[in-house]
Formats: structure tokens, C-alpha cells, sequence
């Protein structure tokens, strides 16, 4: 079979490579699968592309969340076969070998499979949601709303937050707003101190989430965060 993925060569290097794919013998609890649909994580794999990661050399398949369907499975493999469709912690790669022991979640039908790999950044975004002590009706602001931070501004919510989204990107906004994201901010345009002052009648918020990943970000929420309340750090560069 041919195969093809991408590769990291170098810093900042990246080509898409094709090799003969000559299969193995799969040990009990390995399965083979065809890749559908994978997904690139801005931050952890642009990190990996620097090259100054210790625990990511280059060169290297990178790769983050994927959805597959089984090709072959090993013998000690049960509950899956030939045809499934898969979740799984996987490289960019067109063929690869998964470990069942790992994270191997077979996906309901009638799911739309682009969606599927979302369920790691999901879960990434959920972190802010399990540490946090947001309570029905408190108000919460989150500091970047790419796609972690949106997908932590909608859990807030469905925690029964009432939350306030910030960034200087317009597109980042419009996509917070259709997601319904209750206020947004352009943090370029607008006072967002004075603006949540506003919105939560001088108290500020009980919890904000910083997701830029820039620190400086995180130092300048501190004026609208209320007395005693908590900051949650996503991300950091």
C-alpha cells in the first residue's frame, strides 16, 4: 500500500511524504487504520515545529486527534473489527498502527465524522470547566476565542455562566457570537475593563479564563477579575 503523511524535517520545515506501507503483524491489541480526518493542534504542534521541544525531535509524523476506520485488528482485539469507525490520538498519517489499550473509542453512528477529532481540543477546554468553581448565574470572561477558548466560553456557559468573550480578531468574534457566546468584546477596539465593569455592575467576573497562551494577557484580566475570584490559565506560550 502507499502511504502518506507529513512530516516535520526540520524547523519550521514541514513536507508531505509518500512510502511503500508494508503492514507488520499486529500484536493482540493492535489495530491497522485508515485515516479520515485528522486535526492540528495550533499550539501543541506548532510548538513541535520550532524544534526546541526536548520530547518532540525532529524529524517526526506529528499528530494529534483522528478519526479512522479499522482495517485489521490482532487477535486479542474484541470489541472491534474490520469496517469501524474509530476516535483515536493519532499521527497525520494516511495508515497507522493503534494501540487499543490506549484511547480507542469506537464513534456512534450518525455522527458527522469532521466533528469527531474536536472531541480532544474539547476535552483540552473542559480542564478550565473541572478546576473552576463557576456556579449558576456567576459571570465569567475568557481572553482568547480561538478554538480552545470557544469551546471553553460555550462549557462556561452550559456550567450556567453568563460569559463574556475577548479578542482583538473580528472573525474570532463573529464565530464566538454564532456559537452563542453571550457579550463579546474586540479588546482591540474596546475598554474591556470598563465594558465588563459595565456588564456585571462594577463586580467583575468571579472567573476568567486565559486562553492567548501570552501571560501579559493574563497580568491585564487581573482589573476586572472580582475580589476573591479566580483566573484559570488554558494556555501558555
Amino acid at each position: 500500500m502507499e502511504n502518506t503523511k507529513v512530516m516535520f524535517v526540520s524547523p519550521l520545515q514541514v513536507e508531505t511524504v509518500k512510502e511503500n506501507y508494508t503492514l507488520k503483524k499486529l500484536n493482540e491489541n493492535e489495530i491497522v487504520v485508515q485515516l479520515i480526518y485528522s486535526l492540528i493542534s495550533p499550539g501543541t504542534e506548532l510548538a513541535m515545529l520550532t524544534g526546541k521541544e526536548e520530547w518532540a525531535k525532529l524529524p517526526l509524523c506529528p499528530g494529534y486527534a483522528s478519526v479512522s476506520k479499522v482495517m485489521e485488528t490482532g487477535e486479542g482485539v474484541k470489541d472491534l473489527q474490520p469496517g469501524d469507525i474509530v476516535f483515536h490520538y493519532g499521527q497525520h498519517s494516511k495508515y497507522q498502527v493503534v494501540n487499543t489499550n490506549e484511547l480507542c473509542i469506537q464513534v456512534p453512528e450518525n455522527l458527522d465524522l469532521k466533528w469527531v477529532p474536536f472531541t480532544r481540543m474539547a476535552t483540552v477546554a473542559f480542564t478550565s470547566v473541572r478546576v473552576s468553581e463557576i456556579e449558576i448565574g456567576d459571570f465569567v470572561s475568557v481572553t482568547g476565542l480561538g478554538l480552545v477558548g470557544n469551546l471553553a466560553a460555550q462549557l462556561a456557559r452550559l456550567q450556567g455562566a453568563t460569559v463574556i468573550g475577548v479578542d482583538l480578531s473580528k472573525e474570532r468574534i463573529r464565530t464566538a457570537e454564532a456559537c452563542s457566546v453571550d457579550y463579546t468584546i474586540d479588546g482591540g477596539v474596546e475598554d474591556t475593563k470598563q465594558r465588563i465593569s459595565m456588564l456585571t455592575k462594577g463586580a467583575g467576573v468571579s472567573t476568567h479564563i486565559e486562553a492567548t497562551g501570552v501571560p501579559a494577557v493574563g497580568v491585564d484580566s487581573l482589573k476586572w477579575i472580582a475580589k476573591l475570584g479566580e483566573i484559570i490559565f488554558l494556555a501558555i506560550n
